[in-house]
């Protein structure tokens, strides 16, 4: 089942949001401060920003998003995913909390939708669903460590 989370998700929304970032976080030199994903979790949550897949009581998959007007253009709405990830051994997870932020997307009025790929994904099997889906590469982002 796909919903908007609630609050009495935020601990399991918190540990997703570890497990999906955790690794991209320690490879460039970034300290994950729990007390600070845990308040961005309960911000989105609270801002109702936030979708789950739940199956068998237990959350597998999450999203997070901001929605925001275009900077060259303030009547474009930009949905940009700020979280996502999925750890499920369903293989269609993924893709139904993809279809998910699609709708919610529309329903928000949105007139573009941005998702990342994190350099540690399986980025070609990404990038097929991607442009499967009608999504087209927008840019890369580079990140160091100071």
């Amino acid at each position: 089942m796909i919903r908007l989370a609630t609050i009495k998700d935020a601990q399991a929304c918190f540990e997703m949001a570890i497990e999906i970032y955790g690794d991209f976080m320690r490879v460039h030199g970034i300290e994950m401060i729990d007390k600070d994903l845990l308040k961005t979790v309960e911000f989105f949550i609270n801002s109702n920003q936030v979708l789950v897949i739940e199956r068998d009581e237990k959350i597998v998959g999450m999203t997070a998003w901001s929605l925001f007007p275009h900077p060259a253009n303030t009547s474009c709405i930009i949905f940009q995913e700020i979280l996502w990830g999925v750890n499920s051994p369903n293989k269609t997870d993924a893709l139904c909390l993809l279809r998910a932020i699609e709708a919610k997307a529309l329903e928000l009025k949105a007139n573009v939708v941005v998702l990342a790929n994190l350099s540690l994904t399986n980025e070609p099997q990404m990038k097929r669903i991607y442009n499967k889906r009608g999504y087209r590469y927008l840019e890369s982002h580079y990140a160091r460590a100071n």
